[in-house]
């Protein structure tokens, strides 16, 4: 197999797709109003620094194990295995749900939907808990946003007006 810095190209694999994504979401965030995009594109910045940052910490490197011993000390070397690719890429399928169910169905409802699926699904955890949790993250997220913050929370362009 083919390796750069000394790791298996597999293994850049989450990253890579990681900072596509949030390539594709810096671009579409950019077409967005000024006001509108603070946020998105902010976050989308700071995806794409941490999936730099987890591309140099897969590399088997001097400046890679450096970045695990300071950002991850409770790893004990740098050649710990990593969780198998399937997993890896199911936990970035789920947040790219998430990204969808933001521009779909805008955020408040999107986090409820994605709390739910979360709990109930990958927590395997009673419908009326993962209902009642979500219900109370998505309460949480207006009234940081909406009511203190006074930050207009994107409502997804099927509610756009």
């Amino acid at each position: 197999m083919k390796r750069i810095l000394g790791t298996p190209i597999k293994d850049y694999l989450p990253a890579i797709f990681v900072a596509v994504i949030a390539v594709i979401y810096l671009v579409t965030g950019y077409g967005y109003s000024p006001a509108a995009r603070e946020m998105p594109v902010s976050v989308a910045w700071l995806v794409l620094l941490f999936s730099v940052l987890d591309f140099a910490s897969r590399s088997n490197t001097l400046f890679g194990a450096l970045l695990i011993r300071t950002l991850n000390p409770a790893a004990e070397s740098h050649n710990q295995a990593h969780y198998p690719l399937a997993k890896e890429l199911a936990a970035v399928a789920w947040v790219i749900v998430l990204i969808v169910l933001m521009e779909t169905i805008g955020i408040l409802y999107a986090v409820f939907v994605f709390v739910l699926l979360s709990i109930r699904i990958r927590g395997r955890r009673p419908l009326w808990l993962s209902a009642l949790v979500a219900a109370a993250a998505a309460a949480m997220t207006w009234l940081l946003f909406d009511l203190i913050l006074q930050l207009e929370l994107y409502p997804g362009f099927l509610f756009a007006s």
